[in-house]
């Protein structure tokens, strides 16, 4: 079963800020930061801890758009995602190894995909020990450039003032022209769903698709230069990992609270 978990925070300020409710005075608010401990969003997935990555099945962009590419394998970055979650300094999931998890494929006689089912996903994390299987698939990740203008009001002749020293200066504009200047957004969106099968139970413990679009525009009078479309889908990629981070393991957040004074 999917659930999510929700309990009260206790807020730990450091030793400097609790001593600033004694202080006097009319002064400003004072500020300070703090960092909490939030559960995952979703228990279950918290739960299973040595777990193993099959390969993701990679989709296919939209022909008809800018830039289509094949589906990138996020699987190495998935499993750099999941050894890295450290919780008081210490790795909270087991990945297993690679070599092992491709030993018990060609046991079971099985392609690496992510397309097996919950049972079939069941018995290879049995095979290698581990109590929770990761698959699932790309289905999106593209780029695209979208073309539009904007309008542009420029002064064509100014009224010639005098100082008083006699000299001649732009005052008021008096004629003005319209004119209308290519632009460019560009937009990167990179889609996956997770799939977490459950080993023991040979249930779906946790499953989501996730979607990021990141985009940036330019326009040609403004000399500015358009990010690489590349760069576009990696941090569209990261985004979405990002999410995928905080839904299956407890994560830190940064929080600013205002002190009162007396």
């Amino acid at each position: 079963m999917m659930g999510r978990r929700h309990f009260s925070i206790a807020w730990q300020l450091p030793l400097v800020a609790l001593a600033l409710f004694s202080a006097g005075g009319c002064s400003a608010p004072i500020k300070t930061a703090t960092t909490s401990q939030q559960p995952s969003n979703f228990s279950e997935a918290a739960r299973l801890k040595r777990v193993v990555v099959l390969k993701f099945d990679a989709g296919r962009g939209n022909p008809g758009n800018w830039r289509s590419q094949s589906g990138h394998d996020i699987t190495p970055e998935l499993e750099a995602q999941l050894a890295g979650v450290l919780i008081n300094g210490q790795p909270y999931f087991t990945v297993v190894e690679r070599a092992r998890m491709n030993e018990a494929l060609k046991e079971m006689r099985l392609a690496e995909s992510g397309a097996l089912d919950a049972t079939t996903a069941s018995r290879l994390g049995k095979m290698v020990a581990a109590n929770g299987v990761y698959m699932g698939s790309v289905t999106q990740d593209m780029a695209t450039d979208e073309r539009y203008s904007e309008l542009r009001r420029n002064c064509a002749q100014y009224k010639q003032e005098k100082d008083s020293k006699g000299r001649t200066y732009d005052g008021a504009c008096q004629r003005w022209v319209d004119s209308q200047v290519g632009c460019v957004k560009r937009s990167a969106t990179f889609a996956f769903t997770p799939r977490l099968v459950d080993v023991e139970r040979g249930t779906i413990a946790y499953t989501k698709a996730i979607t990021k679009t990141v985009s940036a525009s330019g326009c040609s009078d403004r000399g500015q230069q358009m990010p690489n479309a590349d760069e576009r889908r990696s941090r569209a990629r990261q985004q979405a990992l990002q999410e995928f981070r905080r839904d299956i393991a407890p994560y830190s957040n940064r929080v600013e609270i205002a002190l009162m004074n007396s």
